[in-house]
């Protein structure tokens, strides 16, 4: 059988996945240009290839800037996939949102906002006639070339948390909005026996709740794992022994962690 196969491609900020599917087309998961020049320029990296899907793990700029052009000029893509819980909405908040420090941080605050606003209304309007499909923890598992694709978070109530806190601000209320991270997808790959996780920035919760789907639909633990949020401790619980993402990995010593991405080498898996 074919191989299925992920290069991961260090940015120094943010990441870009590519993966090639057993029956050689690809699939693109978030996409932000390096610094050192250390990756091809995106549009070159995909060129004549056909996408079976786009996708952006979770609203930040550091995970999506350079999904815009390809977006907008690459011509074969299947799908858009995201977790955003209301575009509109969420498009409304950054585009209008300004916060007023009385501080001398306030001209970089706005700045700030405008940077991501901008990055958001250009993704979206980037869309265009693309199929979206908007994922989360109930929705059900889709098969690509063999290759089965769970989603295990976020789970659904954090969109509609989102959802009630951009509807709040909408009326000129002030509202604590949660973190964009909290959107974070995470997905994991079935490939044969082999389960890979990718789990962009997820959160300490993202992660309990994202253990509980894997467990209840008996999935194997992942030979490969995305560490997640570059290896941040805030994806991490490890002082209180509860439950974190190193739960979902297989604990012989044969499983491979990808930390910062690194492009080094590409990985090859087959499906046993």
């Amino acid at each position: 059988m074919a191989n299925l196969r992920l290069d991961f491609f260090e940015s120094a900020q943010g990441e870009t996945i590519l993966i090639e599917f057993p029956d050689g087309e690809f699939g693109l998961v978030d996409a932000h240009p390096p610094r050192e020049n250390s990756r091809p320029d995106i549009l070159t990296l995909i060129a004549g290839k056909r996408l079976h899907f786009v996708c952006l793990t979770h609203p930040h700029a550091d995970h999506g800037i350079d999904l815009i052009p390809v977006l907008q000029r690459q011509t074969d893509i299947a799908e858009f996939w995201h977790t955003s819980p209301d575009t509109s909405s969420f498009i409304f908040f950054c585009a209008t949102q300004r916060w007023n420090y009385p501080s001398p941080v306030r001209d970089f605050v706005n700045e700030f906002w405008n940077g991501w606003a901008d990055f958001l209304l250009d993704l979206y309007s980037s869309v265009g006639v693309i199929p979206e499909r908007k994922f989360h923890s109930r929705v059900q598992p889709t098969e690509i070339a063999g290759v089965e694709i769970w989603c295990l978070g976020p789970d659904e109530k954090i969109a509609n948390e989102f959802v009630k806190a951009y509807k709040t601000r909408a009326t000129g209320k002030a509202k604590w909005l949660p973190d964009p991270n909290f959107l974070s997808a995470i997905f994991a790959l079935k490939y044969g026996d082999t389960v890979i996780i990718l789990g962009a920035d997820a959160l300490k919760q993202n992660w309990k709740d994202a253990i509980a789907v894997h467990r209840k639909h008996g999935l194997a633990r992942a030979k490969v794992l995305k560490v997640p949020h570059h290896g941040a401790s805030n994806a991490l619980e490890l002082a209180q022994k509860r439950d974190n993402y190193l739960d979902l990995c297989v604990k012989d010593g044969s499983a491979l962690s990808v930390l910062f991405a690194g492009d080094a080498n590409p990985m090859l898996l087959s499906p046993t």
